[in-house]
């Protein structure tokens, strides 16, 4: 998909994940799981590709070799019920290896914007100065050594590369909140796609010979 495409659903579904929150003191931070299940549902409709919301943990960079790690702990993945009932936890947008002509895994994260704010509530600088808004690649580029600060914490023991991972627990309670609250995904996803839909007319027409 050219980058002027990914650029406007990027902005659209930010802007309106913003809105949508508008009443709430940090927008909306904190709302990975509806970035990913709208983002999926948005990308699968425009492409017809099998585009999916998943979950787990993340490694997250704030520059100067300072890292948060953003994962379940044992005991919410051995008791939640719901994907509230975990506290530390990341959602972003999958499309596998079998729906690649590459054979490599395409990864969309909407929500790096926030992780300025991640960073300052729990205590850590952050001095990136050049990060992304958002990231829309091959998820080979995520494929990092496990930062040697982190190297010793239990959740990432058995790992030795990857600073994004899925977890079978919260791509099950990301399913289950997408499926109880699927009328409220489908307004959104209808109110994004409309809205992309303005976008490209006023950026593309009438000359456009841009496709998907």
């Amino acid at each position: 998909m050219p980058q002027a495409w990914r650029d406007i659903i990027y902005t659209v579904i930010f802007d309106v994940m913003e809105d949508n929150y508008a009443s709430v003191k940090r927008g909306a931070f904190g709302k990975c799981a509806e970035f990913a299940i709208v983002g999926a549902r948005v990308l699968k409709i425009l492409t017809n590709a099998p585009y999916k919301a998943v979950g787990g943990g993340q490694i997250m960079d704030c520059g100067d070799e300072q890292y948060v790690l953003i994962t379940p702990t044992r005991n919410e993945r051995r008791n939640a019920r719901n994907l509230a009932e975990m506290k530390f936890y990341h959602c972003w947008v999958q499309l596998d290896a079998q729906s690649m002509s590459t054979g490599g895994i395409e990864f969309v994260d909407f929500t790096l914007l926030y992780d300025r704010l991640t960073a300052h509530l729990l205590n850590k600088p952050y001095t990136l100065s050049n990060s992304a808004a958002y990231f829309w690649g091959d998820a080979k580029a995520l494929d990092l050594p496990i930062p040697a600060s982190l190297n010793n914490h239990p959740s990432l023991k058995e790992r030795q590369s990857g600073w994004y991972w899925t977890d079978s627990i919260c791509c099950r309670l990301l399913l289950k909140y997408e499926n109880e609250n699927a009328a409220y995904f489908s307004a959104l996803t209808s109110k994004i796609l409309y809205r992309i839909a303005d976008e490209a007319e006023k950026c593309f027409a009438p000359t456009s010979t841009a496709s998907w």
